[in-house]
């Protein structure tokens, strides 16, 4: 049976963003009945909750909404994690989506294929119609020159083509940016902790030795 991924959104009045990311996850091929997305609103007053029920009642991806009374996203995240089931678990901001419908699978696939990985990183890719900004971020990856010296150069270690994509192995030491695609059992420290700060992940796992991840290109 394919393991269960959980998907963390933190919200506070997205009412803009929060279908578009909800609509990427319910076209991802991966089952949807082996998804749960897990949002965490910190008390959101333009009308987000009720288009996330609303979209709840039109998909069959199972979506739990829990309050985030400290409103600050970090505290939404870990309470999310907390209440997740997932083998594997996905954070997501609102304004970010899944460019690929077959994405999911093939990040499960990730671990199959390199099965000493702790996440597989996302590329960032430019969306047709999306916000400026964000497209042009797509492009710099890193648009802030302190936060790209600063960044990990991770090193190549193994790649393999299968079914037309390309996976490539990566060893990262403790640096910027953040995995967002995780096996649990790697994160589950961070979990058990009151917040979930993403800058601190590839810190934690590469000074715990759990430092080998995936990227698979043209993927994000």
């Amino acid at each position: 049976m394919d393991p269960v991924v959980s998907f963390i959104i933190p919200t506070l009045n997205e009412k803009r963003n929060i279908l578009p990311c909800l609509d990427s996850l319910s076209r991802q091929t991966y089952p949807h009945d082996r998804m749960e997305i897990i949002i965490a609103d910190a008390e959101s007053t333009d009308g987000t909750l009720d288009l996330i029920e609303q979209w709840r009642e039109e998909h069959a991806i199972p979506v739990t909404v829990i309050t985030n009374h400290r409103i600050i996203a970090e505290f939404g995240k870990a309470q999310a994690l907390k209440k997740s089931c997932g083998e594997y678990t996905c954070v997501l901001d609102c304004d970010e989506q899944l460019v690929q419908d077959d994405a999911v699978a093939c990040y499960v696939k990730a671990f199959d294929i390199f099965p000493d990985i702790v996440g597989v990183e996302q590329h960032f890719l430019k969306v047709p119609g999306g916000h400026p900004l964000n497209n042009y971020l797509a492009l710099a990856h890193i648009n802030d020159p302190l936060a790209r010296d600063i960044a990990g150069k991770p090193k190549l270690v193994n790649k393999q083509t299968v079914d037309g994509n390309v996976y490539r192995e990566f060893e990262f030491s403790p640096a910027y940016p953040a995995l967002l695609f995780h096996k649990r059992e790697t994160i589950q420290e961070l979990i058990d902790s009151d917040t979930y700060e993403e800058g601190q992940v590839m810190l934690h796992l590469a000074l715990s030795g759990k430092n080998r991840m995936c990227m698979i290109d043209g993927y994000g």
